[in-house]
């Protein structure tokens, strides 16, 4: 019996059993009686909680527990997909269980869990081989090398939404003057972006590392949405260039991948679920990159066309911008990092 059925059972949904589950009822309430203070505390918290929800999210945990049953029917790699992901849980900070806890859109709370899992997942050097040793043969297909890891979804946290993007860059366009070597911007297109942001580092007079100015960063900044200005507007005049520019960047990067059709999270997701049961266990056991990589380009595959022509430029757009951190002497998020570079790396030094 399931703990979806003595939850039923308790809140006198009978009906909604199984047969063969009424047998087992006496067997369960003896269980109950035997749990400890501690876990029949939890038991009762789990109940109220089941009892509050409304009758559309019942059906949902109820459908659940037949896709379980039929799932362990097949061998029960849903159900370790769920013990895992729940001891998974555990290992994070009581700040980020709450946080996850609190988040109520599917695409936010998937986009958290992969965040959160990329970071545990960081290479270190406690993962590199002793010298003088071999590495372990790979036991899976690697990444193609000529493209560079795709990165995780990105949300609010991490870019600018589109509205804020395009205020940023109307800034940097009424800061560049307009002549015969400069282009013209009145409508700036997705690849207007990156140019718009050289020219106006021209227009400035100043490095790549010492922009944006101050009086321009507080102009860019008066541009923003509440919710964006908030977070960059938090830190010092120097963290605050750097948000702002990984924000901006970042923007521009999400913009690309929206362009193509980027799969969502929520897409992703289907197309791990609608794989055959030896693929699925073979993704799963993937570092989360390059598992991140299959996915996105099994997606891009099924669509074919244009989409997946469109999609094979993002790794050279992705250099570019990478290049453009560099130069403004700016780390990019951990997620963002491209093939070869470390977490800790300092850009390279940049050439203008």
């Amino acid at each position: 019996m399931t703990f979806l059925t003595v939850l039923l059972l308790a809140s006198g949904d009978s009906s909604s059993l199984f047969a063969q589950d009424q047998k087992l009822v006496q067997a369960r309430i003896e269980h109950l009686r035997q749990m400890s203070e501690i876990e029949r505390a939890r038991f009762h918290r789990n109940l109220e909680a089941f009892q509050q929800l409304s009758p559309a999210e019942k059906h949902q945990y109820q459908q659940l527990h037949q896709q379980l049953a039929a799932d362990q029917a097949r061998g029960g790699t849903l159900t370790r997909l769920m013990q895992t992901y729940a001891a998974w849980v555990h290992t994070l900070t009581p700040t980020q269980r709450d946080e996850l806890q609190k988040e109520t859109v599917l695409s936010q709370k998937l986009a958290l869990i992969r965040r959160w899992k990329d970071e545990q997942d960081l290479p270190s050097d406690a993962h590199e081989p002793p010298v003088g040793t071999t590495p372990p043969a790979q036991t899976t297909p690697t990444a193609d090398e000529s493209h560079p890891p795709i990165g995780p979804s990105l949300n609010k946290r991490d870019a600018f939404p589109l509205k804020d993007l395009r205020s940023v860059l109307a800034v940097l366009v009424s800061q560049i003057p307009q002549d015969s070597s400069k282009p013209e911007f009145k409508e700036p297109r997705l690849p207007d972006y990156l140019p718009i942001i050289h020219a106006s580092i021209q227009a400035s007079g100043n490095s790549y590392r010492d922009w944006p100015q101050e009086t321009l960063l507080n102009e860019m900044s008066k541009s923003l949405g509440k919710e964006s200005a908030a977070q960059v507007n938090r830190s010092d005049l120097k963290s605050k260039r750097e948000v702002m520019v990984r924000m901006l960047l970042m923007a521009i990067v999400k913009q690309a991948r929206e362009a193509v059709g980027f799969p969502t999270d929520e897409d992703k997701m289907r197309l791990l679920q609608e794989m055959v049961p030896e693929e699925q266990n073979r993704i799963l056991n993937f570092p989360a990159d390059r598992m991140n990589v299959y996915l996105v380009r099994r997606w891009m595959e099924s669509k074919g066309g244009d989409t997946l022509n469109d999609f094979r430029k993002i790794p050279e757009y992705n250099r570019q911008v990478d290049e453009l951190f560099q130069r403004l002497d700016i780390i990019p998020p951990q997620k963002f990092l491209l093939k070869g570079r470390k977490p800790n790396d300092r850009p390279l030094k940049p050439r203008g």
